[in-house]
């Protein structure tokens, strides 16, 4: 079976870049972060996500992913409203990432993303480990984590007591392309 699905990918990679599109009907694919404070941890969520992955026939594959800041929810909408102030979320409505990978076929792998994460007007690059499923050659599910610092992104840490949360915080993404 391997054989096959390695065959059709190779036809499909022939014929010049494939097309995917993030699926985002159903709440299919993730994004989160989580912040962590002394007296608590707390995940902001959001499936308000766009993007798309084009795989080139070399097997290098092309990501970019964008969500609203103000679509991302921790269950308290006051942290939420205090977050999307610390980030300028009216100033900078959106946090997006482009990625790079090298393939090794349609096969489930791990692969190492060389990211761009832009927020709060500030790029910083990322490796980003990936675990790929293909379930065929243009489905795929993309599952992975990496850690921000965000006074790298130029970003005030909120504050409960006068104690800011942690500078570091993970990013979680489980995500799903499709393609035609």
């Amino acid at each position: 079976m391997t054989s096959i699905v390695s065959a059709a990918f190779a036809v499909a990679l022939a014929a010049g870049p494939t097309l995917l599109q993030l699926q985002t009907a159903n709440k299919e694919s993730t994004v989160s972060y989580t912040g962590v404070h002394k007296f608590h941890t707390f995940t902001g969520v959001t499936h308000d996500l766009t993007g798309a992955a084009r795989i080139l026939p070399d097997g290098t594959a092309q990501i970019q992913i964008r969500a609203p800041v103000a679509s991302f929810d921790s269950g308290n909408g006051n942290r939420d409203a205090h977050m999307k102030e610390t980030v300028e979320a009216e100033k900078y409505p959106d946090v997006s990432v482009r990625c790079l990978a090298k393939l090794a076929g349609p096969t489930s792998q791990k692969a190492a993303a060389d990211c761009e994460v832009n927020l709060h007007g500030v790029s910083e690059k990322v490796s980003v480990p990936v675990d790929l499923t293909f379930d065929n050659p243009t489905t795929v599910h993309a599952v992975g984590s990496f850690a921000v610092s965000w006074d790298g992104f130029h970003i005030e840490r909120p504050k409960l007591l006068f104690v800011p949360i942690d500078d570091k915080g993970d990013v979680k993404f489980d995500l799903r392309f499709a393609g035609p």
